[in-house]
């Protein structure tokens, strides 16, 4: 199952503006099954500020009184949340608006008024179980209406149930092409342009039989921090739930390109990287937090000391993309589906990673799919892209017809 924004889609499509009532319909009479719904509901009297100070409140020690500004006026907020900063931009819902059938109102905590109230996804109505506030990309504008600039209630999620054939259609990219061909459109595509520097190539080493490509990038001196608003957004009306700027980008590019992408943190690598047969009995702890038994038909993805990822299916928690991470390798591969399917059947694991290699991943846009991710990672995370390996084994060879 895929969820995706129809806004995206229609990205990708030239001059089209169909009702999605009729999208869905023709999509269903075409074989993909598809419903859809509205993204959110409209909010009144929400607002986006940016935080100016963040004190401890004197009398109630669990609480954080914190000074923000919508450009024109100044807000005191007193909110529970840990995951709020200095200069962080929020959704603040004012005296007026109501939240969960609660209207707002400014409340007394000790001494010390609120003047409002900083809100979670679950606030907003939005699906994605979250720790903390909803915290907007730096690129967001303040003092703008929140509802609107989040698109609730004006835009809606189309879900599509891929059978096990249509592999092709399982992204944003292969949907618009499904719909660009039913209504006679052209589609829009967007070559990236970046480059890759040959100071540092990554050494990959290929140990087993059941991968038909490898493409590693080393990206240096990344800043890791909240993404941008819009791949946020996109993230989010997919179920997703926003990371930090590079684990969203690699999410990101597999929902528009179909294409499965993995960031390891890189001095967190010891060694080589080895795609290989995993041992008998070895061990992993995943980022989901499970620890997983491997047995020798699982592939990995490992470094000299450790295997490092479930291959295809999900990464390790031991080298994991964090708040710390300077240097990144980026991987994109294409692994044998049947053996993905086999690994996360017995493990019990499906992602959205599995979820494309089981179908089938289009081996020939991998490059392309890799290179708009590392065009993000430089635009949003700075650092430089210093070097590239592609292993291509199993060469892909059109069928003519």
């Amino acid at each position: 199952m895929m969820k995706v924004s129809y806004k995206w889609v229609k990205q990708f499509i030239e001059n089209f503006d169909e009702d999605i009532e009729k999208v869905v319909e023709k999509l269903n009479e075409t074989g993909l099954e598809s419903t859809y719904e509205k993204f959110g509901n409209y909010i009144p009297n929400l607002t986006t500020v940016k935080i100016l100070s963040i004190e401890k409140h004197p009398e109630k020690d669990n609480l954080l009184v914190c000074k923000a500004t919508d450009a024109k006026k100044e807000y005191q907020v007193i909110t529970a949340a840990k995951n709020v900063k200095e200069g962080d931009i929020v959704v603040l819902a004012k005296e007026g608006a109501v939240i969960n059938g609660r209207e707002i109102k400014p409340v007394k905590f000790g001494s010390l008024t609120s003047e409002g109230m900083f809100l979670s996804f679950e606030e907003l109505g939005i699906d994605i179980p979250s720790e903390g506030l909803f915290i907007l990309g730096k690129d967001a504008p303040i003092g703008v209406d929140a509802s609107k600039l989040l698109d609730l209630g004006e835009d809606y999620i189309i879900e599509v149930e891929i059978t096990p054939n249509r592999g092709d259609a399982l992204s944003v990219r292969g949907l618009a092409r499904e719909i660009a061909a039913i209504f006679g459109k052209k589609r829009i595509e967007k070559l990236p342009v970046v480059s890759i520097l040959k100071e540092r190539l990554p050494e990959i080493n290929i140990e087993t039989d059941r991968l038909n490509r490898y493409r590693g990038i080393i990206i240096e001196d990344v800043k890791v921090e909240v993404s941008p608003l819009d791949i946020q957004l996109k993230l989010i009306k997919s179920g997703q739930k926003p990371i930090n700027n590079i684990v969203d980008i690699t999410n990101f590019i597999l929902l528009q390109e179909g294409q499965p992408l993995h960031a390891f943190d890189l001095d967190k690598l010891e060694g080589k990287i080895h795609i290989r047969q995993a041992v008998e009995g070895e061990k992993i702890i995943a980022l989901d937090g499970n620890e997983y038994t491997l047995n020798e038909n699982d592939i990995v993805i490992a470094d000299d000391k450790k295997a490092v990822a479930i291959a295809g299916i999900i990464g390790g928690d031991n080298t994991k993309v964090d708040e710390n991470t300077k240097n990144i390798l980026l991987e994109a591969a294409n692994f044998d589906p049947s053996s993905v399917r086999k690994t996360a059947k017995r493990l019990g694991i499906s992602t959205d990673s599995s979820y494309r290699f089981e179908r089938g991943v289009d081996i020939e846009n991998l490059p392309n799919a890799q290179d708009k991710a590392l065009e993000l990672i430089l635009s949003t995370a700075e650092g430089k892209a210093v070097g590239e390996k592609d292993v291509y084994i199993n060469i892909y060879k059109p069928k003519k017809v």
